[in-house]
């Protein structure tokens, strides 16, 4: 005989769907699923609103990042670096002179920005 296996997936449905059905309590149900309340009632409302999709995995990548170095100011960066081939520090006190950069960012982040690899480098 095979080992019964089980997903995610079909485990929360499970939890959902009996959820629906039983008259536990909420906690005893969660107990015997292992899993906190919290989670319970989570799964238990995306359930409902979402059904079955719902209770997929989600991504947990974030959204935004809110302190990443504007398009702008990276633009800025690379018309410095291309047109005077200076340096991180250099080119940060550049910008901290620039009315239109108001949030200047560390000669690092600029050292960083001006890498092959960094994601808004383009090929031109």
């Amino acid at each position: 005989m095979p080992w019964r296996t089980a997903t995610v997936e079909r485990e929360r449905a499970r939890f959902a769907i009996e959820a629906e059905l039983s008259e536990l309590p909420h906690a005893e149900l969660c107990r015997r699923f292992g899993i906190s309340r919290r989670t319970g009632y989570k799964w238990l409302e995306r359930y409902q609103e979402e059904g079955l999709a719902g209770l997929r995995d989600r991504s947990h990548r974030p959204r935004s990042c809110p302190h990443a170095t504007s398009d702008f100011v990276v633009e800025r960066i690379f018309e410095l670096r291309r047109r005077y081939d200076w340096g991180a520090r250099k080119i940060r006190k550049k910008l901290l002179d620039d009315p239109e950069v108001h949030d200047v960012p560390s000669p690092y982040t600029i050292t960083r920005v001006n890498r092959p690899g960094f994601a808004g480098n383009r090929i031109r």
